[in-house]
């Protein structure tokens, strides 16, 4: 009886042994998963009150717009702006590609750049990405009658959103407000964890809105 005991005792301690292991091991990839995310960020204030202003003159919105997190190492990304108009996606339209030239993947942990928006006078919205020593620019033709156009940013609340690689990621929006039921205007809130991005329109009768994207890769 004894040495049954024993060895019943030996059995449960290397299950246990073997269940702190398990334990360990999936705390470990857990950890490690969680080093290699990508979180997004962004501000709409510049330090700068008189520039502020100035934006403000000019009818210019500004996204200061920032990724962080290891995984972001030796990655390339594209930049897109994908057009919704009553409710239809348009075509998306690609800004850049960073697999055009070595010199632009990303070599850091943090990826940082500012979107300036504007609805100009000549009945366009004017899009300029701003990154250190680069930048490009995009324009789109809007009716006369599409104004109040108002840039929104996917992230509602002070926590940062989480950034999936090979999968594209609405940041962004720059949209125009839409009629309640009560007859006044309202901006939706772009929360692309309970509305699908490209749906805003369809749900609350957007007329015109432009979605930001990016994918990293």
């Amino acid at each position: 009886m004894k040495g049954r005991t024993k060895m019943t005792r030996l059995f449960k301690t290397l299950i246990l042994l073997g269940t702190l292991c398990l334990s360990n091991a999936s705390l470990s990839a857990t950890q490690e998963d969680d080093n290699y995310r990508i979180l997004f960020s962004s501000s709409n204030r510049l330090e700068n009150e008189d520039l502020m202003n100035l934006y403000r003159f000019q009818n210019i919105q500004i996204a200061k717009v920032k990724f962080i997190g290891r995984g972001l190492w030796g990655k390339n990304f594209k930049l897109y702006v994908q057009e919704v108009v009553d409710g239809k996606p348009q075509k998306k339209q690609q800004i850049f590609d960073s697999k055009e030239d070595e010199f632009f993947k990303i070599k850091e942990q943090e990826f940082a750049f500012d979107v300036l928006a504007q609805r100009t006078m000549q009945n366009k919205v004017r899009f300029d990405f701003r990154f250190l020593g680069y930048g490009f620019t995009k324009e789109f033709s809007v009716k006369a009658e599409q104004q109040d156009f108002v840039l929104k940013s996917a992230q509602d609340g002070e926590e940062d959103l989480e950034v999936k690689v090979d999968r594209e990621f609405n940041f962004l929006s720059f949209t125009m407000p839409y009629k309640s039921n009560h007859g006044s205007l309202r901006y939706s809130d772009f929360d692309p964890l309970s509305v699908r991005p490209d749906s805003m329109g369809k749900k609350f009768g957007i007329p015109r809105y432009f979605l930001i994207q990016i994918e990293f890769n």
